[in-house]
């Protein structure tokens, strides 16, 4: 009676994918979206001062109406509630889209969904994850560096071009980290606290 040769196992072979993907890397990211919201607390830091300054010169407005100029003083008074009106408008531009903004990190992609209005339209935004060089993230000004605690996300991808960036997130620090280990498979090292946003690039 003649033994069986055993039979060698043959090496699975994969398929190259046209994005320059390595296929081992993909099945080891997780499969589930990381899903990302922009916060409304981000609101806070951007109009925390403003509002300061509205209410210190209508309280300097009512002193000076019961002092000195009654007319000037309604003059004042008129032109903050003014203000007022444009900033609690603003506020509530800012709300809508904030709350209608959503990042998504996919096995192969960064994606951003984000409206102001649905039957306005919505922007979308992808960056592939191979195209990824670098994360980045700032505050969105000093007093969400000591306060609140939002800022903004964002992600190189070739040189030193930013393609994405995620605005108004809550604890950006602590999303850089969870985009590094998901993307790139681990965390940098971080500076300690947060960063302020950098000036605009000059022409």
């Amino acid at each position: 009676m003649e033994a069986n040769a055993p039979q060698t196992p043959q090496p699975a072979i994969s398929e190259s994918k046209a994005d320059g993907t390595d296929p081992s890397a993909v099945a080891e990211r997780p499969r589930d979206p990381l899903i990302i919201e922009s916060s409304a607390r981000s609101l806070l830091g951007k109009f925390a001062f403003p509002v300061l300054l509205l209410l210190g010169v209508v309280l300097l407005a009512l002193y000076l109406r019961s002092h000195a100029s009654r007319e000037f003083a309604n003059l004042l008074l008129a032109g903050c509630a003014l203000i007022a009106a444009g900033l609690i408008l603003k506020a509530l531009l800012n709300w809508l889209r904030i709350r209608n903004t959503e990042y998504a990190v996919y096995p192969r992609q960064v994606q951003e969904s984000s409206y102001l209005f649905k039957f306005l339209g919505a922007r979308n935004n992808t960056v592939k994850l191979n195209e990824i060089k670098q994360i980045k993230c700032y505050s969105n000004c000093w007093l969400d560096v000591w306060f609140f605690n939002c800022g903004k996300i964002q992600i190189v991808t070739s040189g030193d071009n930013v393609d994405f960036i995620m605005e108004n997130v809550h604890d950006p620090m602590e999303v850089k980290d969870q985009l590094e280990q998901r993307i790139f498979g681990e965390v940098a090292q971080n500076e300690a606290g947060l960063r302020a946003s950098p000036p605009p690039a000059s022409a």
